[in-house]
């Protein structure tokens, strides 16, 4: 797509990859929360899920998904 390469320039080493650690962290911990009741779209646990997979911070105004699989 012509917009790959601008976006790939942009966002180099900024982008953080859905990879095993992350479904790891997924599989156990958002699975965790959801056993807790809570559940959140998928999209938002894996997101979630990479962020915990790394020890990132992440700025929402949706903390739900974040605090429930903590």
């Amino acid at each position: 797509m012509a917009i790959d390469t601008p976006l790939d320039a942009d966002f180099a080493g900024r982008v953080l990859p859905y990879d095993r650690t992350a479904a790891g962290f997924y599989g156990t911990r958002i699975a965790a929360a959801r056993r807790g009741g809570v559940s959140i779209g998928q999209a938002v646990d894996q997101f979630a899920a990479i962020a915990l997979a790394r020890g990132a911070s992440v700025a929402t105004r949706t903390r739900r998904p974040f605090t429930a699989s903590a």
